[in-house]
């Protein structure tokens, strides 16, 4: 028989699947209490792993978990993101999709968030962790956007239909529309062991003020926000707020969807950057957000197994610290920052032209192929900018 393979020949999702398997066994062996039905599909893909290389179980680092607030749980900080990339199922029955669940559950990760105006993102979501046995080990977030009280509820009882989850991890207004109205439905079934937590999102700039008010006025377990290099401004209000009420903050739009890739597509990563263990581009961003400690988790969407891999790792080793997170909040986006560093290193001044970087303030190509790994050693930014230094990594 032959095996699945991914791209480039990497039947990674087996080899975790391997692993599971294995350390499944050993829970079998002391507590007797693996499921048959568990037991069978966890073998099956054992045996079409036992043929990849051995070369392939090389280890990786488990991902960095900050404590929701309030709470003594912790969650992983890098989640997966489903808006685009889960939002049907593809032609091969979702074999590349459950490479991405697997390669994210392999870096130590459980953290899903999807949405029922995702297509059919929470249907797909559902299936697949069902037939990997994983739904139980997922930290599954979802959504309500609807304006009534009943359509909200009903809106509800699908997703956890689809889902297959009880109780569902977190679910959140989506985009705080009928937020008052379906915050009090969401608290109604937090209250009866429904969900365990609750909370409102937005992916705007102009919702922002209300979404301050809500963190004041309501109970809520987790704001999602957009935040990122290109994104800073969550950082003066929303945030801080949040971190007030003891609210976990869940971060949105870490690539600006695809326009930070578009930015910096081209253009080669320091070498300064492995000083807080950075490889790519994707890395870059995600760990200027999990820089700022008031961040609990960070998402990333992709279809990708190789680009789940690489964001996962983002989330484990250094972060920037305070100092150099400060002189890239001067800047109003990566981009920019970048600018100023790449005319240093070629020595030109600021009114010189900036070929690669044209149309700064126009929305870039989608990013989802970059992830930009290092190629070069440029130098490190002149003393006039503080440099990037290392920090140790948050537990």
């Amino acid at each position: 028989m032959s095996r699945p393979e991914l791209p480039n020949g990497e039947p990674e999702y087996l080899v975790v699947l391997l692993i599971r398997f294995e350390k499944q066994v050993q829970d079998m062996t002391r507590f007797n209490r693996l499921p048959r039905r568990r037991f069978l599909q966890l073998a099956t893909a054992a045996g079409f792993a036992a043929t990849v290389p051995p070369a392939t179980f090389a280890a990786s680092g488990k991902m960095e978990r900050r404590r929701i607030p309030g709470t003594d749980e912790r969650i992983p900080v890098i989640g997966l993101g489903t808006s685009d990339e889960f939002e049907r199922m593809p032609a091969d029955g979702g074999a590349q999709l459950k490479a991405v669940l697997t390669a994210l559950e392999a870096h130590g990760g459980t953290l899903i968030d999807t949405a029922p105006i995702y297509g059919n993102a929470e249907q797909v979501v559902g299936q697949l962790l069902g037939e990997l046995g994983m739904t139980a080990d997922m930290f599954v977030s979802t959504k309500v956007m609807e304006r009534s009280q009943r359509a909200g509820l009903e809106s509800m009882e699908r997703s956890q239909s689809v889902l297959d989850k009880k109780p569902l991890d977190l679910m959140m207004v989506h985009s705080l529309v009928g937020a008052e109205i379906q915050l009090d439905n969401l608290q109604d079934w937090k209250d009866a062991g429904r969900v365990r937590y609750i909370g409102i999102t937005t992916s705007r700039r102009s919702d922002f003020d209300e979404m301050e008010r809500l963190i004041r006025t309501r109970d809520l377990d987790f704001i999602q926000v957009n935040y990122s290099p290109l994104e800073p401004q969550a950082a003066e209000r929303v945030i801080p707020a949040a971190v007030e009420r003891g609210v976990a903050v869940m971060i949105n739009r870490a690539f600006g969807n695809g326009n930070y890739f578009g930015r910096v597509r081209g253009h080669e990563l320091p070498e300064w950057a492995s000083e807080f263990d950075c490889e790519s581009w994707a890395q870059f961003s995600l760990k200027y957000i999990l820089g700022n400690p008031d961040v609990t988790c960070v998402l990333a969407a992709t279809s990708n197994p190789r680009h789940m891999k690489d964001n996962a790792a983002a989330g484990s080793g250094r972060l920037p610290d305070a100092t150099t997170r400060q002189a890239h909040r001067k800047t109003t986006c990566a981009a920019s920052a970048l600018i100023v560093i790449h005319e240093r290193h070629i020595g030109r001044g600021a009114g010189a032209p900036r070929e690669g970087f044209s149309g700064l303030c126009r929305t870039g190509t989608s990013g989802t192929s970059v992830q930009g790994r290092i190629h070069s050693v440029p130098e490190k930014p002149s003393p006039a900018t503080p440099p990037l230094t290392t920090a140790p990594n948050r537990s």
